[in-house]
């Protein structure tokens, strides 16, 4: 399966640790894993290094919209905590051109922009 984790930044949070394992352990059992991320930090080369496909993206939904295109995940798993921050502006701003499944309660707050 084609797996986008989505991550607010690669910082040295506990949420970005916690994203960076799961990609890690998704990857080691078989599945295709990219990183969407919107802010770069040092956890990139610790995914780079495990051979996932880590992208940064501006938080402008346009261009995350592009980089979803681009990577075309069969399942989307967003990283956030329950607060509002940048990632949030996809639900405001874009546009749905495709639909995508989600793995995370966090869902909630795509659902006006990727129903399934």
């Amino acid at each position: 399966m084609k797996i986008l984790v989505f991550i607010n930044s690669l910082s040295l949070g506990g949420t970005e640790k916690a994203a960076c394992y799961w990609a890690v352990g998704l990857q080691g059992r078989g599945h295709s894993i990219s990183v969407l991320s919107l802010r770069d930090g040092p956890r990139k080369k610790f995914l780079e290094d495990a051979g996932i496909d880590v992208k940064i993206s501006e938080p402008k939904a346009d261009l995350i919209r592009d980089q979803l295109l681009l990577i075309t995940p069969d399942v989307i798993h967003p990283h956030d905590p329950e607060y509002v921050h940048e990632g949030d502006i996809i639900e405001k701003n874009a546009t749905p051109t495709t639909r995508f499944s989600f793995l995370s309660d966090s869902r909630k707050k795509f659902k006006l922009i990727f129903e399934n």
